[in-house]
Formats: C-alpha cells, sequence, structure tokens
C-alpha cells in the first residue's frame, strides 16, 4: 500500500496538478490532504473543487477557516479576496473539513493532523522535543504521526513511532517560523509505503512550475501579485 500526504497547497493548483501527476508516476495507491488548501494563491476554488472531484480525505489547515485577520496588509488583502472567489459552497466545504482523521493501514494507525495533534497552528519541527511527539504517539496509539503546517518536510523515526511533515506542495519554506518566509522552487510532499506491517518513507521534491503560477496570479487579478511571486528563491 503506497499512500501519498500532501499538503498546505495554498490555491496553487498547477502545482497540485504536478503533483498529482507524480503520485500517478509513482504508483499511489491513495492520497491524504492535511490542510491549508487555500490562501495566498490565485486559484482556491479550482483547487477546492480539485479535490472534491477527486473525493481526496481532507483535513482542516489554519488558512482553511479565513478568520485568521492578519495584521500584515498583503496576509490581510489576499485573504479577503479569497473568500470572495469561493462560490459553489467551496466556502462550506472548507469549513465542514474535521481537525484529525485517523486511518488503520495493515495492522498500523496513521494519525493526520495539519499542525500537531494539539493545535492546529503548533507545528511539528526538528525542536520538537521527542518527549511530546511520543506522548502524542501514545496518547492517540498512533504508529505514525502525518503532518504539514510548517512548509519544512522531515521524518523523524523516535522510541513510541515516526513523526512525518510533508512540506508543502506550493510554497516549501527554506526554515519555519521565519518572516518574511523564503520560498524555495520545488513541490514537496511524503509517501508512506507499507509492506507486511512495516513502513517506509519518501519525501518527495519535484520542481515548481513559476511560468504557470505568474500566469495563474495575473489572470486572477490577485493582489500584491508583485511581492507574493517574490516570495521565492529561484
Amino acid at each position: 500500500m503506497r499512500i501519498a500526504f500532501i499538503s498546505d497547497l495554498h490555491s496553487c493548483l498547477k502545482a497540485l496538478d504536478d503533483v498529482l501527476l507524480d503520485c500517478e508516476k509513482r504508483g499511489v495507491d491513495k492520497i491524504y490532504c492535511l490542510g491549508d488548501v487555500i490562501d495566498m494563491g490565485p486559484e482556491p476554488e479550482e483547487v477546492v473543487a480539485r479535490l472534491r472531484d477527486l473525493s481526496i480525505p481532507t483535513i482542516r489547515g489554519n488558512h482553511d477557516s479565513l478568520d485568521e485577520n492578519p495584521e500584515i496588509p498583503l496576509l490581510r488583502d489576499i485573504q479577503d479576496w479569497t473568500r470572495e472567489r469561493l462560490t459553489g459552497g467551496a466556502y462550506e466545504w472548507l469549513q465542514s473539513l474535521p481537525f484529525s482523521i485517523i486511518e488503520e493501514v495493515d495492522q498500523l494507525r496513521l494519525l493526520m493532523v495539519h499542525g500537531s495533534p494539539d493545535s492546529i497552528t503548533e507545528g511539528l519541527l526538528a525542536e520538537t522535543p521527542s518527549e511530546k511527539i511520543n506522548a502524542w504517539l501514545e496518547q492517540h496509539d498512533a504508529d505514525i504521526i502525518l503532518a504539514g503546517h510548517t512548509h519544512v518536510p522531515l521524518v523523524r523515526h523516535l522510541r513510541a513511532g515516526i513523526a512525518v511533515n510533508t512540506g508543502s506542495t506550493s510554497i516549501p519554506f527554506e526554515e519555519a517560523d521565519v518572516i518574511p518566509p523564503i520560498g524555495l522552487p520545488y513541490s514537496d510532499y511524503a509517501i508512506v509505503d507499507i509492506r507486511d506491517s512495516t513502513p517506509s518513507i519518501e519525501q518527495i521534491r519535484i520542481p515548481f512550475n513559476f511560468e504557470a503560477l505568474e500566469t495563474a496570479v495575473e489572470e486572477a487579478g490577485m493582489p500584491h501579485a508583485e511581492a507574493f511571486m517574490g516570495t521565492w528563491r529561484r
């Protein structure tokens, strides 16, 4: 069983489609999305539609409620613009998403969250104490925790199980919790390959199509377009 985990799509349809195509090429059997479907990108409604059309199980990220009301004008304006773009039940679908998903695959229990099992905005980081992650695994009787949110991929093997951060399909960061962030020119996601109740973790990184994103930003009339496109290191 090969399961892909994507996260932090942030309204970038081309990045999502490229990752979905890569999943197909790698023989993925199922895909889960760990949240932050929208905001900070030009195609919120289109990304929601793609997930819904493909029936990809999805959890809610901190951006998906569109209620953070950030103080930074760029973030606030894009959030407001994103809300106006959502029609056809897309906003209601986002609000209905669960905080977490638990699945059992070949005797392994997978716990999926956006940030951490405690909070939608708490990151799973290299610096997160091992004792804390072990406690999460034991509390939820999980073998693997899978999260996004930080935009920085990682895998940590611990006493109680494995912790995986998928990174971001749209804006992988050079470092977590740095303002302003520095985006890297890739799309990141993770595959968990489970055979005979034994998991192996693959961290996948594929090139990012800037030309397609620039075209989508221009056509959508997204606010602060120049500043937004300046996020990435090319």
